[in-house]
């Protein structure tokens, strides 16, 4: 007597290496080994891997022991008057209840009859004729699915770490070619997916189930007749996925800004809020600077001066936080620096006890607006600056110094500052004596004309 059973759906996480299979007769309660000729007899299977034993499957319909009966197959051309002879269709012994008949006219009427013969060879009556068949090619093919024993509907839900069994049944004449894929990548047996396929049943086990599950799953069903699919939804509920692009901008000294997108992977439930951190590169713990930040960007305070430090963030739904993801490091320093120097001070009048001086912008500001000009002075014959706007803000580009000696020669030079700091002083200005003017000034030169219109004119 032969039996045969189906691979547990489960492996217990080791293969499973046998089975142990035991019997009992009909009106007993022993399990035993060894079949008696005539009586009744059911089965069951355990299945082995290096845990042990895995519990007995459900016993099997009532069977009873008998010697092998064959079969003899019979054909003859179909004709109405039921003339013609039988011929033997099978010359080694069939002892299945299913037979193919090979070398038939395509297109030709046959019909068929079958005899059973004991292991004495006595050879039963012969069965009721089939009646007329044509010899002819027959496609057909159907699938239908279920998910966890149940019809499908538009989305199978499902928590992390569950197994999801994708089960359908086919058929279809010739035997059709089935497969499992998700999205358009065909499904691969491995640790992670265990795969059942036979020519009536398609199943697909996907163990321990995380967020990178969700998605669509088809049943492929393919023959000579062509090609049928059936689609299942799956949606995992986990915590959410790692946050896409995660960038630092806005980087001083002091603070920086993070930010990211959300993940594509929400876990089955839209996010509530993120949490971010921050690390010192020397360091190992990790520091939380928003513990429930609702927006897609934080702006991080508190830096140190030159440090370097990495951020990161991840996602929060009611499943728990989600994959981090990480920033690249960056160094907490201005992205600016000081402005070039100013041009020399130029002298535009001199009195008894001030000067009146004008100066270039810095060819550069550093990447940051200059605030303050600083003003100093010395005599000729001193080696200390002295400045003059030591406490006021000074945004011009011309200034009158006031405060000098009558009699004195002076210099300046001007410093530009903006958030990064001082720039180098200016080279110096030419000397300028303080006293009262003495004479007339020099006529000026001959005017030039420069510009004519219908009512102006431009000189120089």
């Amino acid at each position: 007597m032969s039996i045969r059973w189906e691979e547990p759906y489960h492996d217990g996480g080791s293969k499973v290496s046998g089975y142990w299979i035991e019997k009992k007769e009909r009106n007993t309660i022993i399990w035993v080994e060894g079949l008696v000729d005539g009586l009744e007899y059911q089965f069951r299977v355990y299945a082995m891997n290096s845990a042990g034993l895995s519990k007995a499957s459900e016993a099997s319909k009532r069977a009873v022991a008998q010697n092998p009966v064959g079969y003899i197959v019979e054909r003859k051309p179909y004709t109405v008057t039921g003339e013609g002879r039988w011929l033997k269709c099978n010359y080694t012994n069939v002892t299945d209840t299913n037979f193919t008949i090979t070398a038939l006219g395509e297109g030709e009427e046959y019909e068929f009859r079958v005899i059973a013969k004991n292991a004495n060879g006595v050879l039963s009556l012969a069965s009721v004729s089939t009646g007329p068949v044509t010899c002819k090619a027959e496609y057909s093919m159907y699938h239908t699915s279920r998910a966890d024993s149940k019809l499908l509907v538009d989305t199978v839900v499902i928590r992390a770490g569950s197994d999801l069994v994708l089960d359908a049944a086919v058929g279809g004449k010739p035997e059709p070619k089935v497969s499992w894929s998700k999205g358009t990548k065909e499904l691969e047996l491995c640790e992670k997916y265990a795969l059942q396929y036979s020519s009536t049943r398609a199943m697909a086990i996907i163990k321990f189930c995380d967020r990178d599950d969700t998605g669509k799953y088809v049943l492929t069903v393919k023959n000579a007749s062509g090609t049928k699919t059936a689609e299942v939804n799956v949606k995992v509920l986990d915590t959410p996925g790692p946050c896409q692009e995660i960038t630092v901008s806005n980087v001083s000294e002091e603070k920086c800004t993070v930010s990211w997108k959300e993940p594509l992977e929400d876990g089955g439930d839209p996010i509530t809020h993120y949490i971010v951190e921050r690390r010192d590169t020397n360091r190992l713990n990790w520091v939380i600077m928003e513990a429930e930040c609702k927006a897609l960007t934080c702006e991080i305070k508190r830096l140190f001066k030159n440090n370097e430090y990495i951020f990161r963030v991840r996602g929060v739904n009611k499943y728990g936080s989600g994959v981090v993801v990480q920033s690249t490091p960056i160094f907490a320093r201005n992205s600016f620096t000081v402005p070039s120097p100013p041009g020399a001070p130029e002298i535009l009048a001199v009195g008894k006890d001030f000067a009146t001086i004008e100066w270039l912008k810095p060819e550069s500001d550093g990447g940051s607006e200059v605030t303050n000009y600083l003003i100093e002075f010395r005599e000729r014959k001193s080696v200390r600056w002295i400045k003059v706007n030591r406490d006021s803000v000074l945004k011009d580009t011309s200034f009158k110094v006031t405060g000098l000696h009558e009699g004195n020669i002076y210099q300046f030079r001007i410093t530009a500052m903006n958030a990064a700091g001082d720039s180098e002083p200016s080279e110096v200005s030419m000397y300028a004596v303080c006293r009262v003017p003495t004479g007339t000034p020099d006529p000026p030169s001959i005017p030039r004309v420069t510009d004519t219109h219908k009512d102006n004119i431009s000189l120089a």
